[in-house]
C-alpha cells in the first residue's frame, strides 16, 4: 500500500504469553535517509527522511537537521522547537537552496529534546556576496525594521537586503522593531538582491536609531528616527544630512519652513522614499526635524571629479562630485552645459540665491554665461535622465563662458503662478507637486460634480465626488484622499500636454488601480506607486478610483511641449 504498516505477534507456550509489536516505516521502492543524504537527492526525487530534529520554525516550515547538515521542510504541520520528527516527501528548490515539501505521513517520535546549535559564522560583512548551497547556519547583525509584516534586517555596508523568512513568536522579534539584534538562523538563499534568514536565535542590543546609512537601505515608504545626523548641504526645499560615511537629501517643501542650516546637527523623524534614483527623505513638517546643535564642523570627502566622463555617470546615492561647465540662468533654473557631453545637462537643485552664499560679492544669477566649477552632492537624473541634479556646497569663477542651454532644467520651486495653489517641482519636462505644499479650494465640474482642487505651475489637480457615497475633503496634513468612485482630473497648462503621471501614496494599503474616464490609457497601481500613462498626450485625463480609495502624497508629472 506504500504506508506505514503495525503488526502483532503472540509468542505462547510452557503458560507464558508475550506480544511483540512490529511497526514497518519502509515504503514502496524507499529506504529511510537522513537530511546529509537527502541534500544529494535531485529535485522531484522522493525522500523518505529518517528520525530528524527540529531546529527552527517558520509560519510555514521548519528545519530539520541529523546533527550534520539540515534541510528546510514546506509543510503545514506545526511542529516545536526541539520535536525528533519523521516524514514522507518530495525534494525541491528555493533561492537555490535544497527543500522538502509536498509532506505525507508526518510522524513526531519524541519532543522537548535539547536544541544544541552549530557554531554560526558572522556573515555581517558579506550579504552582498555571501553563497551556500544548503541552508547553513550563520550570524547577522543590523537594525530591525518590520514593515508591512515583513521583518526586514537593515546591516550596515550592505547593498543587498536582508528579509528574516516568516519568523514566529518563537523567536521573539515581534517587539524588537527598531532595536539593534543579532540574529543566527539558516541561510535560505539570495534572489533579487535580498537574501532570507530563517532565524533560530536572536540577541536584542537595544533600541538603535537609524543612521543615514541605515536609512538609505530602507525599503521606500519605511518610517524612522535618526539619533543625529549633520547638515553638510542646503537648497531652498531641502538639505543634505550625512553621518560622516553615507548622504542624503532630506526635502521638505517649499510652504515648510525647517531652520536648518550647514554645520547643525539635527535629529529627524521621516519617510525614506526614492526620487529621481536616489534615496531621498520626506517629513510631515517642520516639527520632524530638531536641531540638536549647531556650528559644528564640516568635512567633505574627495570630490570625484566627473568632467570628462559626464555623459557616462552613473550612481544610486548622494556621492560627492564636481564638474565644469557654462551656467546659464533661464527664469529660475540653473544649468550647465559641459563641453563635450550630450546626454546629460547639468542643473543645480534650488540653489540659495544670496549674495556671498556661494561666492563673496556675487549671486549664483551673476555667473551666468561663465564657465565655473560646481561641487556638492549628486541629486538623480531627471527628464528621463536629461539633467543630472546637484545640491551645490560650493561654486568656482572659471570667468566667461561660452553661453548654453536655456532650456528650464533642474529642480526648481518656483512660487507658482497667479492662480490657488503655488509651484511644483520643475526639472525638464517633469513636474513634481507634493500635497502638503499646495492651498487647496472647493471646486466644481460639470461632469463629475464638486470637490476641491489646486493648480501648481498651470497644471491643475482636482479630486470630484462623481459616483461616490463619500464628499471630498481638503487634504490634510499631507495626503489627498480619493475615495471609492469618485474621480481625479488633472490638466496642463496652455501649450503642454500630459504624457504621464506618476502618484506616490502612503502605502500599498491605499494605492489602487483607477478606470479611465478621459484621456485613455490605463492606470495601474505597484506597491506604493500608481502609474496613469494616456494612449498619447492629452491635455486632460480623468480617471475613477473604481477599486477603493486612494491616498496620495505626491503627483510627478511628464509632459511634453
Amino acid at each position: 500500500s506504500g504506508e506505514p504498516r503495525t503488526a502483532k505477534v503472540e509468542f505462547s507456550g510452557n503458560g507464558l504469553k508475550e506480544v511483540c509489536t512490529i511497526n514497518q516505516d519502509v515504503y514502496d521502492g524507499l529506504s529511510s535517509i537522513d537530511v546529509t543524504e537527502a541534500l544529494a537527492t535531485e529535485e522531484g526525487d522522493d525522500v523518505e527522511l529518517a528520525t530528524s530534529k527540529v531546529m527552527a520554525v517558520t509560519s510555514d516550515g521548519y528545519i530539520v537537521s541529523d546533527g550534520e547538515s539540515a534541510i528546510f521542510v514546506i509543510d503545514g504541520n506545526a511542529p516545536e522547537l526541539g520535536d525528533s520528527v519523521s516524514l514522507e516527501a518530495v525534494a525541491g528548490t528555493f533561492n537555490g537552496i535544497t527543500t522538502l515539501e509536498g509532506v505525507q505521513n508526518f510522524q513526531t517520535s519524541s519532543t522537548g529534546n535539547r536544541v544544541v546549535y552549530p557554531s554560526a559564522p558572522d556573515i555581517s560583512s558579506k550579504v552582498d556576496s555571501y553563497e551556500a548551497a544548503t541552508a547553513q547556519f550563520v550570524s547577522l547583525t543590523g537594525d530591525l525594521v518590520v514593515e508591512g509584516g515583513i521583518y526586514y534586517l537593515i546591516v550596515p555596508g550592505a547593498t543587498n537586503k536582508v528579509v528574516i523568512y516568516k519568523p514566529t513568536y518563537v523567536v521573539g522579534l515581534e517587539a524588537l522593531d527598531g532595536h539593534k539584534v543579532t540574529v543566527k538562523g539558516y541561510y535560505y538563499g539570495t534572489s533579487d538582491g535580498t537574501m532570507y534568514i530563517i532565524a533560530a536565535k536572536k540577541e536584542d542590543h537595544g533600541s538603535s536609531s537609524a543612521t543615514i546609512t541605515t536609512v538609505i537601505g530602507l525599503p521606500d515608504d519605511t518610517a524612522f528616527e535618526t539619533k543625529e545626523a549633520l547638515v553638510v548641504a542646503k537648497a531652498t526645499v531641502g538639505f543634505i544630512v550625512s553621518d560622516g560615511t553615507s548622504a542624503a537629501y532630506l526635502y521638505h517643501g517649499s510652504n515648510v519652513s525647517v531652520p536648518a542650516v550647514v554645520g547643525d546637527m539635527v535629529s529627524i523623524k521621516g519617510v525614506k522614499t526614492t526620487y529621481n534614483g536616489v534615496p531621498e527623505i520626506t517629513i510631515s513638517g517642520a516639527s520632524d526635524v530638531t536641531v540638536l546643535s549647531s556650528g559644528n564642523a564640516v568635512s567633505y570627502p574627495a570630490a570625484n571629479d566627473i568632467t570628462s566622463s559626464f555623459d557616462s555617470y552613473s550612481a544610486t546615492t548622494a556621492e560627492y562630485i564636481n564638474f565644469t561647465g557654462d551656467l546659464v540662468k533661464s527664469g529660475n533654473y540653473y544649468n550647465i552645459t559641459v563641453a563635450g557631453a550630450s546626454t546629460h545637462t547639468g542643473s543645480i537643485t534650488n540653489p540659495i540665491n544670496t549674495s556671498g552664499y556661494y561666492i563673496e560679492g556675487k549671486q549664483i544669477g551673476d555667473l551666468s554665461g561663465h564657465n565655473v566649477t560646481v561641487t556638492g552632492y549628486f541629486n538623480g537624473f531627471s527628464s528621463a535622465g536629461k539633467y543630472l541634479n546637484l545640491v551645490i556646497t560650493g561654486i568656482t569663477d572659471n570667468g566667461g563662458g561660452q553661453g548654453g542651454d536655456d532650456t528650464p532644467g533642474g529642480d526648481d520651486t518656483p512660487g507658482g503662478d497667479d492662480t490657488p495653489g503655488g509651484g511644483g517641482e520643475i526639472t525638464g519636462d517633469e513636474i513634481a507637486i507634493t500635497v502638503a505644499d499646495q492651498s487647496w479650494s472647493s471646486a466644481s465640474d460639470d461632469s463629475y460634480g464638486s470637490g476641491f482642487a489646486t493648480t501648481a505651475s498651470g497644471f491643475h489637480i482636482a479630486n470630484y465626488q462623481y459616483k461616490s457615497t463619500s464628499k471630498p475633503v481638503a487634504p490634510n496634513p499631507d495626503q489627498l484622499r480619493v475615495y471609492k468612485n469618485s474621480a481625479l482630473s488633472i490638466s496642463a497648462p496652455s501649450g503642454k500636454m500630459i504624457s504621464k503621471v506618476e502618484m506616490t501614496t502612503t502605502g500599498s494599503n491605499y494605492c489602487n488601480d483607477m478606470t479611465v474616464l478621459e484621456g485613455g490609457g490605463s492606470v495601474s497601481a505597484s506597491g506604493s506607486t500608481i502609474t496613469w500613462i494616456p494612449s498619447s498626450p492629452a491635455s486632460t485625463v480623468v480617471a475613477q478610483a473604481s477599486v477603493g480609495q486612494n491616498r496620495i502624497l505626491k503627483f510627478v508629472i511628464t509632459f511634453t511641449e
